[in-house]
């Protein structure tokens, strides 16, 4: 289909490695051509974002010139297959996304959707995460299990990425130009992946030979040197490689610059057993970014690679005409227009779906922890929530409970949520029933950010998850939230309940309120107990219930009704 729409438009019949490249560009998971429609619904500007959707990773302002870059990102399919190696890679990857916005780590997080008892299949996840975490000098402090037999055949492994971002020397994929040359740093092709992002995007498609190896020890050496090159400033445009490979990459990097691109793959570096064009333009090997970087500052940058211990190329450049041109052997194997790359089959159109806010009648103990940390001269709090089993019954509803829960999560703390990344992963979308979650799933986000006035900077979709029966839809959510250093402990209060009331289009708006409710906390006049908190909803309404401390003189915030419970005064230790 996709090779005989592009032959239509071109009038001539594709070469062998265009009509690879065309499946992989066009595929789902490199174009979001399905997708993307859903995920502009969702408020992705704000005054404190510093970074947004198209970039690696999102960031948020934080302090003076730091800000807090994040992002949560499936690696599904490959960890079906080869548990160790596709959460090993996973965590490789983020972190490449991470640094390509010029952000250094600060440490690794997971949501996993595992089998409902330990297996294999979970020891090689954690021990890929956590190896490749050790190896490049990372803590893991946040982990998110939920346990299902769904999940026996087709785990989900969904990575968190954080790190701090100076604006004094960012990194984008954006700012190259016409003559800029393209240089790869990183592992030489090893000929792995090949044609994976094309199968992630086929429902069931198996993955037997089709996960490349990571090597976290370079890893760490590509992540450094990209760091050390961006405070140099020798760096134009960063992106990182991964699905699709550089083709992948070097048609969205030319793409997003608004010029061609040529490569010539008789540079890219490779293993001398490695000579086939298909492999050193689309082969996923990992551990390796393109860079854009002036002529005249080519030298510099391979001579700091060498240094670094780092295998690196000039291997191309950027050309004024909008065409992705590759040559080997002296031959012209690619010359595709950009415009023709990013366009691809229309989308299939959408089932209809009830948009009301249907909640459930239900209760629940409430028990999110986030990991809390310190940057600058503020404390911070990162919560990675995803979604259950009710999920699958009423997605628009539970999607939204989700997200504002996580939100009044922090809020109790004292943290003011700062913005929102996700990962949402469904299973095969020629299926009705998951083409109708998707699209609740991403209305219930839309419409939680908007009330929360909370901006989703970056993100990730995960599609066609099946096994012998297609996986229920898990969307997982990171937050941020920031918080002052804290005061002293509240050592005496009176005990007591509150209930926090709040109903659509009723009182204050759900972000005011949310304000509000930080406000107090950091101001001393509260301290909650997160494991004595309950969530009640009928309808559209729900309420907070909870317990902890106050001191007499607090005020009485919108919306909340404080009720002293027996016992007097208590010491309280925050």
């Amino acid at each position: 289909m996709a090779a005989e729409l592009a032959e239509e438009r071109l009038q001539r019949p594709l070469l062998p490695l265009e009509k690879a490249l065309l499946e992989v560009v066009w595929s789902e998971h490199c174009s979001y051509r399905q997708s993307r429609e859903r995920l502009r619904l969702f408020p992705s500007s704000g005054p404190q974002v510093r970074v947004g959707p198209g970039e690696g990773v999102g960031a948020v302002a934080w302090e003076g010139p730091l800000s807090l870059a994040f992002r949560i990102e499936s690696h599904n399919h490959p960890s079906a297959s080869h548990p160790r190696e596709g959460a090993a890679t996973g965590a490789g990857g983020i972190l490449r996304d991470l640094v390509s916005t010029g952000a250094a780590p600060l440490f690794l997080g997971a949501a996993l959707s595992l089998p409902p008892f330990p297996s294999s299949l979970e020891e090689g996840i954690r021990e890929g995460l956590s190896h490749y975490a050790e190896r490049v000098g990372l803590p893991v402090p946040l982990l998110a299990v939920q346990r299902s037999p769904a999940f026996a055949e087709r785990p989900l492994v969904n990575v968190l990425a954080v790190g701090v971002r100076h604006e004094a020397w960012p990194l984008s994929s954006r700012g190259a130009y016409p003559g800029a040359r393209l240089v790869v740093v990183g592992k030489p092709v090893d000929g792995m992946g090949l044609g994976a992002a094309a199968a992630a995007s086929r429902a069931g498609e198996p993955f037997s030979s089709t996960v490349p190896p990571s090597d976290p020890d370079l890893g760490r050496k590509v992540l450094r040197l990209t760091l050390r090159l961006a405070k140099r400033r020798l760096l134009l445009a960063v992106q990182d490689l991964g699905a699709g490979g550089l083709g992948g990459a070097a048609w969205e990097m030319a793409l997003k610059n608004g010029c061609g691109a040529f490569l010539d793959l008789e540079k890219v570096p490779s293993l001398p057993e490695i000579r086939d064009p298909f492999a050193l333009l689309l082969a996923e090997t990992q551990e390796r970014m393109l860079l854009a970087v002036a002529p005249d500052r080519v030298e510099r940058v391979l001579d700091l690679a060498r240094h670094g211990g780092v295998p690196a190329a000039d291997i191309g450049a950027f050309t004024q005409d909008p065409h992705l041109v590759v040559h080997w052997g002296g031959q012209r194997w690619v010359s595709l227009s950009l415009a023709l790359l990013g366009e691809g089959p229309a989308p299939r159109p959408w089932p209809s779906f009830p948009e009301k806010l249907a909640l459930s009648r239900r209760e629940r103990l409430f028990t999110h922890v986030p990991h809390v940390f310190s940057l600058g001269t503020h404390e911070g709090a990162v919560l990675l929530v995803q979604g259950g089993r009710a999920l699958s019954r009423q997605p628009l509803g539970e999607t939204f409970f989700l997200l504002v829960t996580a939100a009044f999560s922090l809020a109790l703390g004292g943290f003011m949520p700062l913005a929102i990344s996700n990962s949402l992963n469904l299973g095969d979308m020629e299926e009705e029933t998951t083409a109708r979650s998707f699209l609740a799933i991403t209305e219930g986000i839309a419409r939680g950010a908007r009330e929360l006035g909370l901006p989703v900077v970056s993100g990730n979709v995960s599609l066609q998850n099946k096994g012998r029966r297609s996986l229920p839809p898990v969307p997982v959510l990171a937050l941020v939230g920031r918080r002052p250093p804290e005061r002293e402990a509240l050592f005496h209060g009176q005990y007591g309940e509150g209930i926090l009331t709040w109903s659509p289009g009723k009182g204050p708006s759900l972000a005011a309120f949310l304000e509000e409710l930080v406000g107090l906390v950091q101001s001393g006049f509260f301290r909650f107990d997160p494991h004595r908190m309950e969530v009640h909803q009928v309808g559209e309404a729900f309420f907070i219930r909870f317990r902890g401390v106050r001191l007499p003189e607090a005020p009485e915030p919108s919306g909340m009704i404080w009720e002293p419970l027996g016992g007097g005064d208590r010491p309280w230790a925050s």
